[in-house]
């Protein structure tokens, strides 16, 4: 196994069980994008602190499997960071994140947690 078959898998088990999947009763502040070409969706929530600190996020939506495990890894990333931390990050961070290669046309569902992200702050 290579090590883009090792990514691979890794985003396929986020997909079958993404985390921080589900609804946050109480959010601060909630935003959905949609990718009209594909129809994948996805709603990022999180819940901030009074210093500017997400303490709970989550995400629902459907999609392929790069949308949702996507959404699953950037939300585990985002528990803990400050508002100001979230508003530095740029496409590119979430492509490494991913760590595996992404066509042009499937980049739109890859990036929808970072769009949710913008949308939020």
């Amino acid at each position: 196994m290579d090590e883009q078959d090792i990514y691979r898998e890794e985003i396929l088990e986020h997909y079958r069980h993404p985390m921080n999947f589900g609804s946050l009763k109480k959010a601060s502040r909630s935003a959905s994008v949609s990718n009209p070409l594909c129809g994948d969706r996805i709603s990022l929530q999180v819940r901030v602190d009074s210093k500017g600190v997400v303490r709970e996020v989550a995400f629902e939506g459907s999609g392929c499997a790069l949308s949702i495990a996507s959404a699953s890894l950037f939300t585990e990333w985002m528990r803990g960071k400050t508002i100001q931390q979230l508003q530095k990050v740029r496409p590119s961070w979430l492509q490494r994140l991913i760590k595996a290669p992404i066509s042009p046309a499937r980049l739109y569902c890859a990036l929808l947690p970072y769009t949710a992200l913008k949308k939020l702050f």
